[in-house]
């Protein structure tokens, strides 16, 4: 066999393997991109419907209630009449056109869903036709009637995320598919194709594991958001009916009690009103940070917009026997902000109210400083105080929620200061350690120009 044989066989090799190559990396790359787009489609699919779910069950929530104040009243108003009207009519449009993949993948789901709005409907009707005392009496039965009009709405959620996970199945059924091509053109090209496979594991699989990765983490942490909005809802109209009932009796009883004459008794009808009070501040800061309302934004001058706060604030500082001091640069009279301004002013209360527990009133200087920086195209307020500052063990969970050193503190409000501040394109920080070297300093940072397009309409 001539040289010129085996060039030629050389030749014709090294042609197969090549094509061969050509024809693996095609199908590799086809079956990338297949596994990229269910990818998309399963996360964007993940996210409406964990709109719908939460939506929707707040939507019901909301209709109860207005059912019961309208119960509860003797003569009530038209408005209140039209205001069940309204949201019975919002709650069948709602569920009569979900997203297109719910109306495809749930369709018995969502005929039970309509089957109990018509039904609490009726009972509703039914129930609001009755005497005052009647409806007392029957009030059980209404109950019963929106629980499972929510269970349903649940059990609904439960369908959409089963769906969605067959998705995720097949996703990681297309990535093994990718792994199987992948190690059958090792096995038959291992020569040629060694330096592709490197290559190929380098720049496309890793990321897409990690990807893939992300993508199961976001699936579950996305499912948990959508148990905790339809659990928010029910806890909303669990806890809130019952603990307005009880206030009620509170104060009617408090009226028929004479703290001159029993001053035990009032008392402690006294302190029962006040932790009806906190479960209702735990219950509407809760539901602040799990449904969190999207910035309605104005322009702003800065330093007008902070010191109009310290004004409505300063005696509330001072009464407690603290000196407020405030250094606020000049040009600040002329730097703008595009912010929901009623949204920030809670962010800067939630950091005053911080600072004035953590100040001693005993001390005779107890401070508490207000001082802010502007650098390239963001403010910086800073917020100190010379309290006794954060304990270490818990700088890593302030901003977790319910985390709190506070007695009767919720735990809440940080975590609702830091998702306000991040949905204008900004943060909160501790500062660690504080610039004072005592004490606690927190960070208020704000872009310059309006937030990014993307943040008003977040969930």
């Amino acid at each position: 066999m001539t040289p010129a044989f085996w060039k030629r066989c050389v030749g014709a090799v090294l042609a197969l393997m090549v094509l061969g190559t050509v024809f693996i990396g095609s199908r590799l790359l086809r079956e990338l991109e297949s596994v990229r787009r269910v990818q998309a489609l399963v996360l964007e699919q993940e996210e409406l419907s964990t709109r719908f779910h939460r939506d929707g069950a707040s939507l019901v929530a909301e209709w109860h209630a207005a059912v019961l104040r309208l119960g509860a009243a003797d003569q009530p108003p038209p408005s209140a009449r039209e205001e069940v009207d309204v949201l019975h009519s919002r709650a069948q449009t709602f569920f009569a056109s979900p997203p297109v993949h719910l109306v495809t993948g749930l369709g018995e789901g969502l005929a039970d869903v309509r089957s109990q709005i018509s039904l609490y409907q009726e009972r509703s009707t039914e129930w609001l036709a009755q005497p005052r005392e009647e409806r007392l009496a029957r009030l059980s039965l209404l109950q019963d009637t929106q629980a499972t009009l929510l269970r349903e709405i649940h059990a609904l959620a439960d369908a959409g995320t089963q769906q969605v996970n067959r998705m995720v199945l097949n996703l990681q059924e297309s990535l093994a598919a990718v792994r199987l091509l992948l190690f059958a053109s090792v096995i038959g090209l291992i020569a040629a194709l060694a330096g592709l496979f490197w290559l190929v594991t380098r720049a496309w699989l890793r990321p897409l594991l990690a990807q893939v990765a992300a993508a199961d983490a976001q699936t579950a942490a996305q499912r948990e958001l959508a148990s905790l909005g339809v659990l928010a809802a029910g806890l909303a109209h669990e806890i809130r009916n019952p603990m307005g009932a009880l206030k009620n009796r509170a104060y009617a009883l408090g009226l028929l009690v004479d703290a001159t004459q029993n001053p035990k008794a009032a008392q402690q009808i006294h302190s029962m009103n006040g932790e009806i009070d906190r479960v209702e501040r735990i219950v509407r800061d809760f539901l602040d940070y799990a449904s969190p309302q999207a910035p309605r934004l104005e322009t702003l001058t800065a330093r007008e917009w902070i010191e109009s706060f310290i004004a409505d604030h300063r005696s509330e500082v001072e009464s407690r026997g603290i000196t407020l001091k405030m250094d606020l640069p000049d040009h600040w009279q002329d730097v703008s902000l595009r912010v929901d301004a009623g949204q920030l002013r809670q962010v800067l209360l939630n950091l005053l109210r911080n600072a004035i527990e953590a100040a001693s009133p005993a001390s005779q200087d107890s401070v508490i400083s207000i001082s802010g920086e502007a650098s390239g195209t963001w403010i910086e307020l800073r917020l100190s105080d010379n309290g006794p500052g954060v304990p270490p063990e818990m700088r890593e969970q302030i901003f977790t929620p319910f985390a709190t050193t506070k007695h009767g503190g919720t735990g809440l409000g940080l975590p609702i200061s830091r998702s306000i501040a991040r949905r204008h394109g900004g943060d909160v920080f501790l500062e660690t350690p504080s610039p004072t070297g005592v004490g606690a300093s927190f960070l208020l940072r704000l872009p310059l120009g309006p937030p990014p397009s993307a943040l008003p309409g977040e969930s």
